[in-house]
């Protein structure tokens, strides 16, 4: 019977530390901003042209900002600015996204405050 505790007990200590060793490369535990992030810096944008929305089927039919080969989840920062036809720049690892709308730029700073997603960046060509 002491046995059975003993190894009980083991192995809830060895399942805590395994469980909390590997936390950090858990998604599980990453905020929206975290993941969204994870996704997005990697990006380049060079004047690409915003196309309209594309639906996510995939998602609850969540719609998405459609830049040609990558899609956006829409946030609303990004939606009160960026229209159909104007184009976007942005540099890798950067936050800040680059609107080109006619003969004006507009800078817009990624919010984390703005973040309740459904949806991460991805491929336009996954959701269609």
């Amino acid at each position: 019977m002491k046995k059975i505790k003993l190894l009980k007990y083991l192995l809830t200590i060895i399942l805590l530390f395994l469980f909390t060793f590997h936390k950090n490369s858990c998604t599980f535990f990453k905020t929206d901003a975290e993941l969204f992030l994870e996704d997005f810096l990697p990006l380049e944008f060079n004047r690409v042209i915003y196309k309209g929305d594309i639906i996510d089927s995939s998602n609850h039919m969540e719609p998405m900002m459609d830049f040609g080969q990558y899609c956006l989840p829409t946030l609303k920062t990004w939606r009160m600015r960026i229209k159909k036809g104007d184009t976007i720049s942005k540099s890798k690892n950067s936050t800040t996204l680059i609107i080109h709308k006619n003969k004006k730029i507009e800078k817009v700073n990624f919010d984390t405050l703005d973040i309740n997603l459904t949806s991460l960046p991805c491929e336009c060509s996954k959701l269609k």
